[in-house]
């Protein structure tokens, strides 16, 4: 990502407090995403992550602290990102005001890389460079895991392309699936952020998204347009650096 980006200085308190991604909140998002994306951690506790991007932290905590992976990092653009994780974490993130130099410095180093909620926020004509600089900074068998506002859902998508000044692209299953493949990516996986059933609150979200996304597939059918696997608010997506030839 370029360099300078005066809108993202005060992000974390501007932007993500009128949202009400509060500390109160932490547990719970923790719980979203250790639901979504535990099976695919690797079984190394030693393997390198990085997340780009960790907002306030709650999957770096959840991978260093919670479930003890040693060598989980992040870097972000903003200093206020930066301070804040590391006030939660000491050491976990860097300061990188250009994320695709910061990759291309650390060729085949990581196992996985995380990007929740970034890559919408990246201008089309630099985000393939940012994926290409992600593949090249994986282990061959590495996993890109990615998380996005879902284009294909027909109730939250407009929301969630416009409530964000910053945002710069909205993908469905089939424009992210041609990114990631583009760059060199594959396969590719998209799958469905997981709600945890452990409240009467997460027992009627899930219920209200599945009835949500039986009323979509009918509408799609009745477009007779291809019906999206995925109609979740949020698309996610595991993409692997192939294996080098032998």
């Amino acid at each position: 990502m370029p360099v300078e980006h005066p809108e993202f200085a005060d992000y974390l308190s501007r932007h993500y407090a009128h949202i009400g991604d509060q500390a109160r909140y932490r547990a719970g998002k923790k719980q979203q995403l250790l639901l979504t994306y535990r099976d695919r951690l690797p079984s190394d506790r030693a393997a390198a992550m990085l997340e780009i991007g960790p907002g306030y932290g709650q999957l770096l905590e959840l991978l260093r602290r919670d479930l003890g992976y040693t060598n989980a990092t992040a870097v972000d653009l903003s200093q206020e990102v930066v301070d804040f994780c590391n006030g939660v974490l000491p050491g976990s993130t860097h300061y990188g005001a250009d994320t695709i130099a910061y990759l291309q410095q650390r060729p085949g180093q990581f196992e996985r890389v995380f990007a929740l909620h970034v890559l919408e926020h990246v201008p089309r004509d630099q985000v393939l460079d940012l994926v290409r600089a992600i593949r090249a900074a994986l282990k061959p068998g590495g996993v890109f895991l990615l998380e996005i506002p879902n284009m294909a859902n027909l109730f939250t998508s407009s929301y969630l392309r416009y409530a964000d000044r910053t945002h710069e692209a909205g993908y469905s299953e089939l424009s992210v699936r041609n990114l990631l493949e583009s760059a060199g990516l594959a396969p590719v996986e998209c799958f469905e952020e997981r709600i945890p059933m452990n409240s009467a609150k997460g027992l009627l979200a899930n219920a209200f998204r599945a009835g949500a996304a039986l009323t979509q597939r009918l509408i799609y059918k009745g477009y007779e347009l291809p019906v999206p696997r995925v109609l979740t608010p949020a698309l996610c997506a595991a993409a692997t650096r192939p294996d080098e030839p032998a």
